[in-house]
């Protein structure tokens, strides 16, 4: 069995306007001694970005950004970026998130190779309507009830948005 240890708040509140509404589904890395932390932050305006800190240990914060790392960038995120997810594969760390564009969350990808600065990828899942996934799913029998809730009605677009299936769980593993 697993034992997992309550650490309680990590990450007090701050005066930052990007997160000062709130901060949470952190992220993190551990690079020798330290462990980085990315965390999904948001401030009035409720638009996500990704926040970043570093810490020694599991719980002592020993530097905090006072801006955020990534910030929306372009249409397809510029709602917020959330649900992030970190991984190094050989030299390079992968930071998976959603981009939301207030109708259509998506798998996206930012690189980098000094946790840093980040590369960013877009959007990098199918970006499909739901009647193009009914048609791919039903080739396999009737499609679960579940990805209903990801249909927007079954609309193809609201005003001059494509709604497409929501994408949101995405990492990669090494």
């Amino acid at each position: 069995m697993i034992e997992v240890d309550k650490e309680g708040i990590i990450l007090e509140k701050t005066d930052c306007q990007f997160e000062n509404k709130g901060i949470l589904n952190p992220a993190t890395i551990r690079s020798r001694e330290e462990v980085y932390m990315f965390y999904r932050a948001f401030g009035e305006d409720n638009i996500s970005t990704i926040g970043f800190c570093k810490l020694k240990g599991p719980t002592r914060v020993v530097w905090r950004s006072q801006t955020p790392l990534l910030t929306p960038f372009g249409m397809t995120e510029d709602k917020g970026i959330e649900d992030l997810r970190i991984v190094q594969i050989e030299r390079q760390y992968l930071l998976t998130y959603t981009a939301y564009d207030g109708y259509n969350a998506l798998g996206a990808l930012a690189t980098s190779n000094d946790l840093k600065v980040f590369k960013r990828g877009g959007i990098i899942v199918p970006q499909l309507s739901f009647a193009e996934f009914r048609k791919l799913a039903e080739c396999s029998g009737s499609i679960n009830d579940k990805y209903s809730r990801f249909a927007h009605d079954k609309l193809e677009h609201i005003n001059e948005t494509r709604l497409l299936i929501w994408d949101k769980d995405l990492i990669f593993f090494p």
